[in-house]
């Protein structure tokens, strides 16, 4: 019998969002056909009849996939649902809040708590008329939701920079502020206590400075031992070498199916580095 294997279904575009189609095709066949993210080689992972699978879906938006799930019936499932504070500019296209937070509500009945993780993530700083913001601002109201239904732990992450998102907003009358590990802490850490107050565990993705603040914890986003205690299935307990170690990432090890190339993340988001 070959070993389960996880399956990421992706860290690097919405494929339950806009790809959904491919994905239900790829699962009834049990075959999934991606490219390398650097070189472009083309990667094909076939299951074995006797092969056990989880699949990790990440996504903003689970509405198309909730009315399709049906599709999944029988696979062991975890999913990473990212909701943060509206703002318009920031994410333009995603439906209201209130519609996100009912999908993670019906997620939630459909498959149990220890099978959704809430996101909020990116936390996004920009500087606009001399003045400092932050999408922080409804993270209280959203965990009281995500807490009623359930969930108690919560993975955060801080906008990275890249060249393209800087050259996007260079037209535009904001400008994205990218704070020093010790503004990080400062920045969150009233948050983290609001979130611990909740009853939060509080987990990073690759957010060093974070940690620094009394409660909060290294995260990792593929955890082995969490997917095989949400799913019955023996995984595998070994890191994920493709990952950004050196800056903190604890994950597992996972086959992510995602493609920046041929699965061109659709979003509008602003801060986004996936997108053009």
């Amino acid at each position: 019998m070959s070993d389960p294997v996880i399956i990421s279904a992706s860290r690097r575009t919405d494929m339950p969002r806009f790809y959904l189609d491919l994905l239900e095709r790829e699962v009834r066949q049990r075959r999934f056909r991606w490219h390398h993210p650097f070189n472009q080689r083309p990667m094909e992972l076939s299951l074995a009849p006797d092969q056990s699978a989880v699949l990790v879906l990440w996504s903003k938006d689970f509405g198309p996939y909730l009315r399709r799930r049906k599709a999944f019936e029988g696979w062991p499932l975890f999913f990473h649902f990212t909701i943060t504070t509206p703002v318009s500019f920031l994410e333009p296209d995603l439906p209201p809040l209130s519609h996100r937070l009912d999908q993670l509500e019906r997620l939630v009945a459909a498959y149990g708590p220890r099978a959704v993780r809430w996101r909020f993530d990116p936390i996004v700083c920009w500087e606009q008329g001399g003045v400092l913001h932050d999408n922080l601002g409804s993270l209280d109201v959203i965990a009281a939701r995500v807490a009623a239904a359930g969930l108690r732990d919560v993975t955060v992450s801080l906008m990275d920079r890249y060249r393209k998102i800087d050259r996007r907003v260079s037209s535009t009358p904001l400008t994205f502020r990218y704070l020093s590990e010790e503004e990080q802490a400062t920045v969150f850490a009233p948050r983290a206590r609001i979130l611990q107050s909740m009853g939060f565990t509080i987990h990073t993705c690759c957010e060093p400075a974070l940690t620094a603040i009394l409660g909060v914890r290294p995260g990792r986003c593929i955890d082995a031992e969490l997917l095989t205690a949400s799913s019955g299935l023996p995984l595998r307990v070994e890191p994920d070498g493709g990952q950004r170690r050196h800056q903190g990432c604890g994950c597992h090890r996972s086959i992510d199916i995602g493609c920046y190339a041929h699965h061109r993340c659709l979003g509008q988001c602003l801060y986004c580095y996936a997108r053009p």
